[in-house]
């Protein structure tokens, strides 16, 4: 369990405008459990297992503005899942070829109220059945192939959940989406190495993703609202890598492109980003390692925001083990061109943004790290809460 406060104030020292203060208290628990067993099943391994997890988050949010709170109300909301899942999956090598097999139930019941009511609008009662399935072939040492198709149900935050809005400015709200869905995602993957080469693809078709817009919210003044909102979004990436241990160098390259389809109200982003990766990794004696890694990207699409381009960003360091490796010392550089950024445009419902962000991202971090008797950790599985707690 957590509880986390917050207190926000807005303020206009130049004008006459009153502070917009707020505040809100959120309190979260969650409790998971899950049990496991593996067994050789028809000359393969057979797994099969059971999982449960509740969870509860309630937002207490005090607007303290008379004024604003006409449009931006106080709310009390609690929101509480309880879901129970059984999976299971087989495997089985023949010679050079490898199966998997998987499946998945899952049963969520989701209660969520306002002010002490429940919204049987919002709460909901869902039955998820994901299958997986794989198929990989190693023709040698330097090459192989594989393909495989996933699908599996995202669940959004309790943060992007919340009924909540919260002041930014004069004209600008955000908040969350209780009635947001699950989204259900269909990815279909492909693996190949040959030598130095390796290519990786996906084709992935989202049904009820979310993503970020911007819409006129009703008020006595002009305010714009930014919250998610479920969309369908299909997208294909293609990347190629390339590496290969010269002497004392090893360079990895890694290019690729990422596309999507979106359409939203009648606007198209399909945009796509190429990118690329150039890093390189210099083992000298004495146990000196130096890297240098370059990466930039072009303009290009992610759900409804349009990225600028970024063309050249370059990080660094130098580090060197010592005490038969037990004691190692890394100086690090980011961003030493100071070539980042987060500018960005969105265009929803008749209304755009163009965010222009250039910050000094460039920094120097010194790593000590000393190992006393290293063990390793032999757990293998996933914990029962991990999903849950990402969320929260």
């Amino acid at each position: 369990s957590s509880v986390v406060d917050n207190k926000v104030a807005v303020t206009y020292p130049a004008t006459t405008d009153a502070a917009v203060n707020s505040a809100d208290h959120r309190r979260s628990t969650l409790w998971a459990g899950k049990l496991c067993l593996d067994f050789p099943l028809a000359h393969g391994d057979f797994t099969v297992g059971t999982q449960a997890t509740y969870t509860r988050t309630k937002l207490d949010y005090m607007m303290l503005n008379q004024d604003v709170e006409s449009y931006i109300p106080s709310s009390f909301t609690d929101a509480r899942q309880a879901s129970a899942s059984a999976f299971a999956s087989w495997r089985r090598t023949f010679n050079r070829l490898s199966m998997s097999l998987g499946l998945r139930y899952e049963y969520v019941d989701y209660d969520f109220s306002v002010d002490g009511k429940r919204d049987n609008d919002v709460s909901r009662r869902d039955n998820l059945l994901t299958p997986d399935l794989s198929l990989s072939y190693t023709f040698n040492d330097r090459a192989q192939v594989s393909l495989s198709y996933k699908m599996a149900t995202v669940k959004p935050s309790y943060s992007q959940l919340t009924g909540a809005l919260n002041y930014v400015g004069l004209h600008e709200i955000e908040g969350g989406n209780p009635a947001l869905r699950d989204e259900r995602m269909h990815d279909v993957q492909l693996f190949a190495m040959c030598g130095d080469f390796m290519l990786q693809s996906s084709l992935t078709r989202s049904i009820d993703t979310y993503a970020f817009v911007k819409q006129l919210y009703p008020a006595h003044n002009l305010q714009l609202m930014m919250h998610p909102v479920n969309i369908d979004v299909s997208s294909v990436s293609l990347y190629l890598i390339w590496s290969r241990a010269v002497k004392f160098w090893t360079p990895n390259v890694t290019a690729g492109i990422y596309k999507q389809w979106l359409d939203i109200d009648g606007t198209c982003y399909n945009k796509p980003i190429m990118s690329y990766y150039f890093d390189n990794t210099f083992t000298l004696p004495h146990g000196w390692l130096i890297t240098a890694n370059i990466s930039g990207q072009s303009q290009g699409d992610i759900h409804t925001n349009r990225f600028a381009s970024s063309p050249f960003m370059m990080d660094a360091s130098i580090g060197k083990t010592m005490l038969n490796h037990s004691l190692t010392l890394k100086l690090s550089a980011t961003d030493l061109f100071n070539t980042a950024n987060n500018n960005w445009t969105m265009n929803t419902f008749g209304v755009f943004v163009d965010k222009r962000q250039s910050y000094n991202q460039r920094g120097i971090a010194l790593n000590v790290i000393y190992r006393f008797n290293p063990r390793q950790n032999k757990y293998k599985g996933r914990a029962a809460n991990e999903e849950e707690m990402k969320r929260l």
